[in-house]
């Protein structure tokens, strides 16, 4: 036999309301391989150097904005 836990509004299984704000920057465009073998060092190159862009951006967007979610004193680690 299982237990249900009712936790939402009223009792109810309906989750309790959460404020969601969303976020947007620039678009990082990809740049153009060409005739770059997959798996190639330089394949890999370009790889590493747009991970690298998108995890800026990525750093600069949350630390820009995450004052207005009330993380102000968080930070973010991409690992």
């Amino acid at each position: 036999i299982s237990i249900c836990v009712f936790f939402g509004r009223f009792g109810l299984p309906i989750p309790f309301r959460q404020r969601l704000l969303y976020v947007m920057g620039c678009p990082v465009f990809p740049p153009d391989i060409g005739d770059v073998a997959v798996g190639s060092e330089e394949y890999r190159r370009l790889v590493d150097d747009m991970h690298a862009k998108f995890s800026e951006r990525l750093l600069d967007l949350f630390d820009r904005h995450k004052a207005s979610y009330g993380w102000g004193h968080k930070t973010l680690k991409i690992i």
